[in-house]
């Protein structure tokens, strides 16, 4: 709770989604011009005191106009609505994060994958998750795992015999194959 007259004036001047439209209205300024009148303008107020309110934490920032708000000043509007959503309720968005959405923020490499996907990886489609769990569980996956180049080579296999993929390569064919690469070199 606030101590202070001037804390009085400003509750929610340390809470995330205030940092984050603060300094979305400065990049918004310096990289666009575009001034916070512009902003309030864009957004439907007619005075520019609510968005400056907003950025001081004065008052909070509505929910419901979150990611319209996000929008206008250029900031990631599943990230502002969450600091939105925290700076109203807080502790309220543990319950709504996916371990992917907190693995991310602290993860690279999960960013960097979920990036790479173009969405959280718990939304991936069920091949894509079948692959990404029996690479990460085997212990040795490059000798699993094809390269671009031996690509076609699997594929003609595939294409000669559809059964290989469930079933494997009968010994007999495997022997005829490297009988005639060794032949053949």
């Amino acid at each position: 709770m606030p101590t202070d007259a001037a804390d009085c004036d400003f509750p929610f001047k340390g809470t995330e989604a205030t940092k984050m439209l603060k300094a979305g209205l400065e990049r918004a300024a310096n990289e666009r011009g575009l001034s916070t009148r512009a902003a309030a303008r864009e957004l439907g107020y007619k005075a520019t005191v609510v968005i400056s309110h907003m950025a001081t934490g004065r008052v909070p920032i509505p929910i419901d106009r979150a990611v319209e708000i996000a929008e206008v000043v250029g900031l990631d509007p599943r990230k502002f609505f969450m600091a939105v959503l925290e700076q109203r309720h807080p502790g309220s968005t543990e319950v709504l994060r996916l371990p992917s959405q907190i693995d991310s923020s602290s993860n690279p490499f999960t960013a960097e994958l979920e990036l790479l996907a173009g969405s959280a990886l718990g939304h991936l489609p069920e091949e894509h998750k079948r692959v990404l769990r029996e690479v990460v569980s085997d212990r040795s996956p490059a000798r699993r795992w094809l390269s671009i180049a031996e690509l076609p080579t699997i594929l003609l296999l595939r294409q000669l015999r559809p059964e290989i993929s469930a079933q494997g390569m009968p010994q007999d064919d495997l022997a005829g194959i490297e009988a005639f690469l060794e032949y053949a070199s």
